[in-house]
């Protein structure tokens, strides 16, 4: 993204070229023109000289229909990498699947606790009322 020129925002952008800043950002995620996202899902900067490339071209680089798909999965991958491996999603992650190992540990204990809370139950029961009700042989 080195040597690319100034960086402006996609609201300049639009007042530039007159396409919309969703337009733009969509020429971004497909890669017709260079951008970069500032902050998380938020704010996006756009190359002037790659928008103004853009324009003189106005987006015609032939493409086969083998490169298009090759460049949308390729464009997943970087996603995905990015969004996994970012440190700050790393540990966000991690912290998931503490949380979610954590919860599985604490509903097995829960199920221990209980079963053998209610086989005490029913052995005080059995050993309580049940030699009531048994008739002795008589000898």
């Amino acid at each position: 993204m080195e040597n690319q020129g100034k960086m402006v925002s996609l609201k300049e952008a639009s007042k530039l070229t007159g396409y919309s800043p969703d337009y733009i950002g969509q020429l971004i995620r497909n890669r017709k023109i260079i951008g970069k996202q500032i902050y998380h899902s938020v704010a996006w900067v756009v190359s002037e000289r790659s928008l103004s490339d853009y324009l003189e071209g106005q987006g015609t680089k032939e493409t086969t229909e083998d490169e298009g798909i090759f460049d949308k999965f390729s464009m997943a991958y970087e996603q995905i990498r990015e969004f996994l491996f970012k440190p700050a999603n790393v540990y966000r992650n991690l912290m998931y699947v503490g949380l979610f190992a954590l919860s599985i540990v604490t509903v097995l204990l829960f199920y221990i606790t209980s079963v053998s809370i209610d086989r005490k139950i029913q052995s005080r029961y059995a050993q309580k009322y049940e030699p009531a009700y048994i008739i002795q042989p008589e000898k």
